[in-house]
């Protein structure tokens, strides 16, 4: 049986439903927490690139007090459903793109 994007609330967004603005489509929630001062966050918003992505961040070292992107992670496949998330193709495809080139 297929899984329908639909009835995910993580890789549901604005690019299969024109329903959703894309500039109110944004979901993050942190999935893991390791030493103080680090994340792992799963996030998903058309706008963003690529659309859906596991993001390591911390803080530490940096004397602002933001998050930094310090590993991404752009996975084929939905983490939560499964289903396949056409939207990030391109960006695995540049991916192995460049890196074949080495």
């Amino acid at each position: 049986m297929a899984v329908s994007r639909r009835s995910c609330s993580f890789c549901y967004n604005a690019t299969v439903d024109n329903a959703i603005e894309f500039e109110y489509d944004a979901s993050s929630f942190c999935v893991a927490c390791f030493e103080p001062g680090y994340s792992l966050t799963l996030n998903s918003a058309a706008l963003d690139t690529p659309p859906v992505s596991l993001l390591l961040r911390t803080s530490i070292g940096y004397s602002d007090g933001l998050n930094h992107i310090v590993a991404k992670f752009v996975p084929k496949y939905c983490p939560c459903c499964g289903v396949e998330l056409i939207e990030n193709k391109p960006f695995l495809d540049d991916f192995w793109d460049e890196h074949r080139r080495v």
